[in-house]
């Protein structure tokens, strides 16, 4: 094995992982997986606005579709 590269979106401010060896073992960081802070990335209060304002577009798209 060795380094990956992963496209982090710009608006994750950390990073959650479990590790697995394809046979059935986990490691995950005694169960509250590993986690890491994307620098320049959002904070997580942008982070918690992105998602409303994601939240709120799909139900005005929601509304539409059940209008026409």
């Amino acid at each position: 094995m060795g380094a990956r590269a992963l496209q982090v979106p710009d608006e994750a401010y950390e990073f959650n992982f479990v590790l697995h060896d394809n046979e059935g073992v986990y490691e995950n960081n005694s169960g509250v997986d590993f986690v890491y802070s994307v620098v320049e990335g959002a904070t997580k209060e942008r982070w918690s606005e992105i998602q409303a304002e994601r939240a709120a577009k799909r139900e005005l798209e929601r509304q539409v579709r059940t209008c026409v």
